[in-house]
């Protein structure tokens, strides 16, 4: 091993570990003698054959490679590959003078950080110096999104997923297997709280600690595991419906055993409810709510478990007879846009009003969307839905504009619509034919499917942005958009999803999340909508946090248009301009 002392114009403070891949002692002497001059402390690890490449990254940590080019028996580009393998993130040097221009274009866009000629040496600390302060970047970069996706998908006393992430894992679940039936158990310990104002809260985190340990353990063949409340564990489970009185009682008799409270054993009672959600169902939020349902039950009647028993085939029956009404309602006119209005914080003004769609059914009366949306999507009939909706938004902008009082309306988007290459000119055209201004529309994008279709969906969105339309992105932290992706992102707006609101005040986590959030936006440049605000002590925090708008119950639930206006002139609020340009 060679060893590169430390000089006096070293630019890091500790000794760096390199891997050098050379099979020219001379050459191997000449790199350590550069490092020396250059004041770099470096504890410098030489290999001459692949296999001894390998091992070295395959067990050891290494802050930095420099390789040539061509070895005796292997080159560099092979060595990339396997530091592509193993997925590491270490400046990757190529110190060589056998390399041609061709070659070195090669070897870059392989993945080596830089390159330098065995004749042009004095590049080389600079160069490292660079690569390395760079990757110190990208590695707390890392952390810093690891750290806020722990903080926005898990619960921090147990390390469970928390509920928002265990739905959106049921929803991954239901995609890659949409043939594949599981169950879905809810647990319920009140007992839990009793923990908590008797012992004190490190008691309770301590006791809820050991019901997630003892939830994991007890079914072999849980997929998940989640907690979805103070006092309220889930998994799910691939059980058929044979096995479900079995698994209630491995459950439930592991939560029997009493729980170690401050040196004594406390017992527990808890209930249990259970759902299945089959290949056949529509969504298993559904599915969760129904176990969610069967666990009040199981607590109002004081049984141990009860599991939820739906018409599954009446409910099958409507559904298609529904599919079958939508498309002449969308001929007739029974499809309409709600409004709820959104309120900038600052001023207090109208910021705008985002059009929700509902189905004025002639037999079942208002239908609203979760009924029917799944259904547009799976029938193909979503994109004559979207064009109605785009349309009855643009009749009513004209209408409002005419009448003096110009106001953005936001619509929701299908993932469903964004790859329709004609779709962004079609809108344009919907739009500026009535002669209105692109930007009085806002466009709004279900954060978790748009992560899972980017690549299709952002050409439709950033074709849309240069027409001059806004783009916010809705629901945001149900999924996790990377934050590389959130730059490439023709992005104007994001909306914090209504659960992370519900319980700002009482859930630090909740709070810690909307804070981070609030902050990120505005660093990156976007406005940021809180969705479900209810009361007047979450709007405040709101406004301490600097959160830009809020929307919810706390103004009014979403109204007709005419029902709009009569309310805009009750509540006596004034319309914020939009900037047409």
């Amino acid at each position: 091993m060679l060893q590169a002392e430390a000089g006096h114009q070293s630019t890091r403070s500790a000794s760096i570990r390199i891997l050098l891949i050379e099979d020219t002692p001379d050459d191997a002497e000449l790199v350590a003698r550069e490092l020396k001059r250059g004041g770099i402390g470096a504890e410098i690890a030489s290999v001459a054959t692949f296999e001894e490449v390998e091992r070295h990254l395959s067990q050891f940590t290494w802050d930095l490679i420099i390789s040539d080019y061509l070895l005796r028996s292997f080159n560099a580009l092979k060595c990339l590959q396997l530091y592509k393998k193993l997925g590491l993130d270490i400046p990757f040097i190529l110190v060589s003078g056998t390399v041609g221009e061709e070659t070195a274009v090669e070897i870059m866009k392989a993945g080596a950080h830089d390159y330098i000629m065995k004749d042009n040496l004095k590049r080389l600390v600079p160069a490292i110096n660079r690569e390395l302060r760079d990757a110190d970047v990208r590695k707390a970069n890392r952390q810093a999104r690891e750290a806020l996706y722990t903080l926005a998908h898990n619960d921090l006393v147990t390390g469970l997923p928390n509920r928002s992430y265990f739905l959106a894992q049921l929803e991954e679940q239901t995609r890659k297997f949409p043939d594949k039936a599981f169950t879905l158990f809810v647990l319920d310990i009140p007992d839990l709280m009793r923990v908590q104002s008797v012992f004190g809260q490190m008691s309770y985190d301590s006791a809820v600690q050991i019901v997630a340990t003892r939830l994991r353990g007890c079914l072999a063949d849980a997929i998940i595991h989640a907690r979805v409340g103070d006092h309220t564990f889930a998994l799910a489970a691939f059980i058929p419906e044979s096995g479900i009185k079995q698994a209630c009682s491995t459950i439930l008799d592991k939560l029997a055993k009493p729980i170690d409270v401050r040196f004594s054993k406390y017992h527990v009672d808890g209930y249990l409810g259970v759902a299945m959600h089959t290949g056949d169902s529509d969504d298993p939020q559904q599915s969760f709510q129904h176990a969610t349902f069967a666990v009040r039950q199981a607590y109002l009647s004081h049984t141990p478990s009860s599991v939820y028993l739906a018409a599954a085939e009446q409910e099958e029956s409507d559904l298609m007879a529904l599919m079958g009404q939508l498309s002449n309602a969308l001929e007739t006119n029974q499809i309409q846009l709600h409004y709820q209005p959104y309120i900038n914080l600052q001023d207090s003004l109208i910021a705008g009003v985002e059009g929700l769609v509902r189905w004025q059914h002639p037999q079942h009366g208002l239908i609203m969307p979760g009924r029917f949306l799944p259904m547009a999507e799976q029938s193909g009939l979503i994109h004559s839905l979207t064009q109605r909706v785009v349309r009855e938004a643009i009749a009513q902008e004209l209408a409002w504009s005419q009448a003096g009082m110009p106001i953005e309306i936001s619509i929701n988007l299908s993932i469903r619509n964004l790859p329709e290459k004609n779709l962004p000119n079609l809108i344009t055209r919907m739009v500026t034919d009535n002669g209105l201004s692109p930007h009085l529309f806002v466009f709004e994008i279900t954060e978790s499917m748009f992560m899972d279709h980017f690549s299709e969906s952002l050409n439709s969105l950033v074709q849309l942005h240069d027409a001059g339309f806004r783009i916010a992105i809705d629901d945001f932290g149900t999924g996790f958009s990377a934050l590389a992706y959130l730059k490439r992102l023709p992005i104007d707006r994001i909306k914090i999803d209504r659960t992370f609101i519900m319980d700002l005040l009482s859930n630090h986590t909740d709070r810690a999340i909307v804070n981070t959030l609030i902050d990120l936006a505005h660093r990156l440049g976007f406005e940021i909508v809180a969705e479900g605000v209810e009361s007047e002590s979450i709007l405040t925090l709101l406004e301490e946090l600097n959160c830009d708008k809020a929307q919810g119950y706390i103004y009014t639930q979403p109204l007709s248009a005419d029902e709009l206006s009569h309310w805009i002139q009750k509540s006596h609020r004034c319309i914020s301009q939009v900037h047409l340009s």
